[in-house]
């Protein structure tokens, strides 16, 4: 290891015991992963009890490096009260430590000017968005966790919530929201009611928060009506009720909620489904109702835009998904260690669940053609990726292409039909898992096999019954 870390003693702040922990001082991620993980989920330097397991996070200062990435981040903590002079000085022995290790190829200017960060909170939001997250889901995670404790502590005040919650409507977004839902399962500890407020537990208080946004803030009413429509799109309901709801909303002064059912439902609907639109208003032309014909017209135009919307996304990300691919291939050729390089080079969200597909279709094409070869080089990829996931403590596996292949494996029809329900039990069957399947049975989307396009034609078929 290049930068080992130090052996320090801690005295718990709980219950008094001292034992030794390793505190990093540099962080060399491109040499060490692990370390990326830790600084994704907030994690540096976290002392742990071995007596009462109490945890807290060490205010040591460090520097992040990222070779790979040319990044060098460094965290002095504002506590330590350093003044400029020393910060300056600290730094510049840290940095002549790390041009005396490195390799020459890898001393490179950005190392003379590391970007400073006097909280891990900001740090980590900003490693978060080099490795590809949202700036939405990464910035201001500080303050939604404050507005929402803020708001927690007032759930039995519904006057001053509903006060609070209009005065801050524009702070509160679709992150905040999910604290929140996170909070109510246990996932977020940060979130919690303020205990001079808020008498109920973290999950009646969070529902009931949740609530009161639903009604009273912008992003609130979004939310709700995204609950109504995939519960209206978990019971099942047949053409003639979908194009009854449309009309509805059609009528409604919230244009919103429309939108955002014709956007759900655009991965699940295919032709035939416009076809029957195209027969309503036919049949509304001839019953004389203009009014329905041009309400009908409306909603079928929005719908094919609301598809061609989700067609033009899907196919950018699988050119996108292609182009990485052929990227990773070149790498390959030149051995395992530039391969390894180039996949550390990529923001991790680069390896999602469209990549994950891409990969998998190209291997299976190579495979049916027996390309022995490129079968090697796409397996060789497909097992560094999962050791890079490993890793940086990242999900080893892609469960939408592992739920797929289970699919393609099971008898058809009984397997692949409680296999079906059993992801509807489990509201995995959604509607973006549905259009998925659709995309991958059609020729211009999926670099797949006639075979398998036609299991996987039989399977959208039954997912469209089940779901």
């Amino acid at each position: 290891m290049r930068f080992p870390p130090e052996q320090v003693q801690v005295k718990c702040p709980v219950c008094g015991q001292t034992s030794v922990m390793s505190v990093y001082t540099i962080l060399d991620v491109s040499e060490n992963p692990f370390l990326k993980g830790l600084t994704m989920i907030n994690e540096v330097n976290l002392f742990h009890c071995p007596k009462c397991g109490a945890e807290a996070l060490m205010n040591a200062p460090y520097l992040y490096l990222d070779t790979d990435k040319e990044l060098a981040y460094m965290f002095v903590p504002s506590e330590l009260n350093m003044t400029e002079a020393a910060r300056q000085r600290f730094i510049g022995e840290l940095m002549k430590k790390v041009m005396d290790v490195l390799p020459p190829e890898d001393r490179k200017g950005y190392l003379l000017h590391p970007q400073l960060f006097l909280s891990q909170a900001s740090l980590m939001h900003n490693v978060l968005e080099q490795e590809g997250f949202p700036p939405e889901e990464t910035q201001g995670w500080e303050q939604s966790t404050a507005l929402a404790n803020k708001m927690l502590a007032l759930v039995d005040d519904q006057e001053a919530l509903v006060k609070f919650i209009q005065e801050h409507d524009q702070e509160i977004d679709d992150s905040l929201i999910r604290l929140l839902l996170n909070a109510a399962t246990g996932q977020d500890a940060a979130v919690q009611p303020h205990p001079d407020a808020a008498k109920k537990g973290l999950r009646e208080a969070s529902d009931e928060l949740i609530a009161q946004l639903e009604q009273h803030a912008t992003a609130g009413r979004r939310f709700a009506s995204e609950k109504e429509v995939m519960e209206f799109i978990e019971q099942k309901p047949e053409p003639t009720a979908i194009i009854a709801k449309l009309i509805s909303l059609h009528g409604e002064k919230d244009k919103e909620k429309l939108d955002i059912f014709l956007e759900d439902l655009a991965p699940i609907t295919d032709y035939q489904f416009l076809l029957f639109v195209s027969q309503n208003i036919e049949m509304a032309e001839k019953e004389g109702d203009e009014e329905k014909v041009a309400i009908i017209t409306d909603l079928r135009d929005r719908l094919v835009q609301a598809q061609e919307k989700w067609e033009a996304r899907w196919q950018q990300k699988m050119e996108t998904g292609s182009a990485l691919v052929e990227k990773l291939l070149e790498a390959q050729e030149q051995g395992p260690e530039a391969l390894s390089k180039e996949i550390r080079r990529q923001p991790i969200t680069a390896f999602n669940t469209t990549f994950a597909y891409v990969l998998m279709s190209h291997l299976k094409a190579a495979k049916e053609n027996r390309l022995s070869d490129l079968v090697e080089r796409l397996e060789e990829i497909e097992s560094a990726i999962t050791l890079m996931r490993e890793s940086t403590m990242l999900p080893t596996t892609n469960p939408v292409v592992e739920i797929i292949n289970r699919l393609l494996k099971a008898s058809y029809p009984d397997g692949t039909l409680e296999m079906l329900k059993e992801l509807k039990a489990t509201n995995l069957l959604t509607p973006d898992f549905i259009g998925l399947l659709k995309a991958m049975t059609e020729e211009d989307k999926s670099p797949i096999s006639e075979e398998t396009r036609r299991q996987l034609k039989v399977i959208y078929a039954q997912a469209l019954a089940v779901g």
